[in-house]
C-alpha cells in the first residue's frame, strides 16, 4: 500500500506531465515540483524541462529506495518477532508431549533439548528488546505527536492535499504501532504457555534432577517476556488504545487553549 501511494506523488504526475509535453504545447505545461525538494541542490529546477526531468527522475529513485529500505526494515522487524514467538510455541508444544515419553533416559534426553532451545528463546528476546526499545519508543512518540498534529491541522486548515499529504504519513506510523503491538501480544501469550505446559506435566512422577529441572523452568517462564518502549511499557493490544487516547486527550488540550487565544 506505501509503494501504491507513493505512485500519486512520484512517477504517475511525471509521466502525465512527459505525456503532455510531448504531445501537447510546450510552453503551457506547468512542471510539478519534485518528490523530494531539490531547491536546494538544482537551484530553480523547474525553469527547463531538460533540467526538471533527470531531477523528477533522481528523486523517484531516491523515494522507492527509501521506502524500500522502510519496507524491508519493518518487515525484518516484524517477522524477528513472531519467529521468537513461535519458537516459544514450539517449546511449549514439546512440552507437552513429555508425559508420552515412559522411558526416564528419552525424557531426559528430550528435556535436555527443551531446555536449550526455551534458553535461545530468552537470548533471541532479550536481543530484540535491545534493539528494538529505543525505536519503539521513537515510534509510539512521534506517532502521538503526529496524530495531534494531523487533527490539529484538520480543524484548521482547509486544503485537501495537504490534509491528503499528512493522512498518508499518519495512516503508515498507525499502522506500524498497531502491528507492533499485536507482535507483542502474541511474544507475551506465547511465551507465558511455556508456564501452563510445564504446569500440565506430570513432574512429580519424574526423577529429582527433571522435576527439578522443570520447576527452575517453571520459574524462568513466569517472567514476563515482552518488548518495550524504553522500559516504560509493555508493547501489547492495550497499549496501542491508550496512544490513541492520549493522541486524542493532547489534541483537546491544544484546542482548548488555542481557543482560548483566540478569544
Amino acid at each position: 500500500m506505501v509503494f501504491f501511494q507513493a505512485v500519486s506523488y512520484g512517477w504517475l504526475p511525471a509521466t502525465l506531465t512527459i505525456v503532455r509535453y510531448a504531445f501537447g504545447g510546450k510552453e503551457s505545461v506547468e512542471l510539478p515540483s519534485t518528490v523530494l525538494e531539490a531547491d536546494f541542490i538544482v537551484f530553480d529546477h523547474k525553469a527547463n524541462f531538460w533540467i526538471w526531468l533527470p531531477t523528477m527522475i533522481i528523486s523517484i529513485v531516491v523515494q522507492y529506495v527509501m521506502l524500500t529500505y522502510m519496507s524491508v526494515s519493518e518487515c525484518l522487524h516484524w517477522n524477528l518477532l513472531h519467529h521468537v514467538s513461535c519458537l516459544f510455541k514450539i517449546v511449549r508444544q514439546e512440552i507437552s508431549r513429555l508425559n508420552d515419553y515412559k522411558s526416564p533416559e528419552v525424557f531426559k534426553e528430550q528435556l535436555g533439548a527443551i531446555v536449550e532451545v526455551h534458553e535461545v528463546c530468552f537470548r533471541s528476546a532479550r536481543r530484540l528488546e535491545s534493539v528494538l526499545s529505543p525505536v519503539m519508543a521513537l515510534l509510539y512518540c512521534s506517532c502521538i505527536f503526529q496524530i495531534c498534529y494531523v487533527m490539529f491541522v484538520v480543524s484548521m486548515v482547509d486544503d485537501l492535499v495537504l490534509i491528503a499529504s499528512m493522512a498518508f504519513v499518519l495512516q503508515y506510523t498507525v499502522f506500524l504501532i498497531f502491528s507492533f503491538s499485536m507482535l507483542g501480544t502474541e511474544l507475551v501469550e506465547a511465551s507465558a504457555s511455556v508456564s501452563d505446559a510445564i504446569y500440565n506435566t506430570k513432574w512429580y512422577g519424574r526423577a529429582a534432577a527433571d522435576s527439578r529441572l522443570l520447576l527452575l523452568m517453571l520459574m524462568r517462564s513466569n517472567r514476563v517476556v515482552a518488548i518495550t518502549a524504553a522500559k516504560f511499557f509493555y508493547l501489547n493490544r492495550s497499549t496501542f488504545g491508550v496512544t490513541l487516547k492520549t493522541a486524542f486527550s493532547y489534541f483537546t488540550l491544544m484546542r482548548r487553549v488555542f481557543g482560548a487565544n483566540e478569544d
